[in-house]
């Protein structure tokens, strides 16, 4: 009995039962439990949108994000990208103002 409670223990924390998920930034989601530790699923984009909020700065965000504003008193992490290819289905890339690089957001 101790070798198959062993064995489903372990199970349990390979497959993450109860963790929190891992989804990068941009990644589609149905609630904040779907996205990485310290971001949530802003539901208001289509198919959800695993974001964080940032200071403005750049370097505030996971490797390939970046962060902008989204108002005067809101920053938000967006996922990178070069071309619409780089971005999931129904979202492009869109340049930024004032910046070299360009975000993925809804078509």
């Amino acid at each position: 009995m101790k070798t198959l409670l062993a064995v489903v223990a372990l199970l349990l924390t390979a497959t993450g039962c109860g963790g929190k998920a891992s989804a990068p930034i941009g990644a589609a989601c149905k609630d904040s439990g779907d996205c990485a530790s310290s971001s949530y699923c802003a539901t208001n984009y289509p198919g959800g949108y695993c974001s964080m909020t940032c200071t403005g700065r750049p370097s505030t965000c996971p490797s390939g994000s970046l962060c902008a504003r989204v108002s005067p008193d809101t920053a938000e992490c967006y996922s990178t990208c070069s071309a619409n290819s780089d971005c999931r289905s129904g979202y492009g890339c869109f340049s930024i103002t004032g910046s070299s690089q360009a975000i993925c957001l809804p078509l």
